[in-house]
């Protein structure tokens, strides 16, 4: 995804994937994926008690894996996201500066600046969740095969919750686009609004309590008569038109919420 992002955004005007390289794509990396585990799976075990354990012929084989694994799986990918996030914040940045000499210069100055610290802060963000949240599973097991007695101790209380925070770094891009960017807060207000208003309307204030959220528009494009709230093709199409909402409207949404 970082690569993706970073071809898009550095070279905008060149030709997209076609579906054949795509299904290619996706074939190596399962490929890979595989070729990963493969070692794992050959060495599992299942004991008398049921558990799972690892049967390698060597302890040397054991730790070769364990710091293979760190690097394929952290170490790599850090290095790849980082730079890719760093060549597109040096581009966006530069490009900015480009283009401000085409405006009023105390005003381009300042909009390149506030452009500037919005993107900084998404990609040092998407860069900080991930070193942070995959970072405690592979310390845990370079404790295990590294650290003797007293490292495998440490890593029986990181393991207690290093495996939740990878699971959970899968869904924070949405949440870190959403509280930085200003369209996915606009376009979460109102999934947030659709839902909080079809199931706990009496939670909510009496322009909602009429019908659904996209009860709240425009004075110039103000519906009425609806007093049920049901989930249906025109509810749905009256949500996407709440994109085009007046900045009156989006205030009233903010207060509310």
């Amino acid at each position: 995804m970082a690569v993706h992002r970073c071809k898009a955004i550095l070279r905008p005007f060149e030709s997209t994937l076609e579906k054949r390289q795509l299904v290619l794509c996706f074939a190596v990396i399962w490929l890979l994926s595989f070729l990963v585990a493969l070692p794992l799976i050959v060495v599992a075990r299942v004991g008398p008690s049921g558990a799972c354990h690892e049967d390698w012929t060597t302890d040397d084989h054991k730790r070769a894996y364990t710091a293979v694994l760190a690097g394929l799986q952290y170490f790599v990918p850090l290095i790849i996201i980082a730079g890719a996030y760093v060549r597109i914040g040096g581009e966006l940045f530069f490009s900015k500066r480009r283009s401000s000499f085409t405006s009023p210069p105390r005003t381009a100055e300042e909009a390149r600046k506030q452009e500037n610290k919005k993107i900084a802060k998404i990609l040092a963000t998407i860069v900080v969740s991930f070193a942070v949240c995959m970072l405690p599973t592979h310390v845990a097991w370079m404790l295990v095969d590294f650290g003797g007695k007293s490292g495998q101790e440490t890593a029986l209380v990181i393991f207690k919750f290093s495996d939740m925070l990878a699971v959970f770094h899968s869904c924070l891009n949405p949440v870190i686009y959403g509280t930085v960017t200003r369209q996915f807060r606009q376009d979460y207000l109102g999934y947030l609004y659709f839902l909080l208003c079809c199931n706990k309307t009496n939670l909510l204030p009496k322009t909602c309590q009429k019908g659904c959220c996209v009860q709240i528009i425009d004075h110039n494009r103000l519906r009425a008569g609806y007093n049920t709230c049901e989930r249906s093709e025109n509810t749905a199409k009256y949500l996407l038109e709440m994109k085009s909402l007046g900045p009156q409207s989006t205030q009233l949404i903010s207060q509310m919420v």
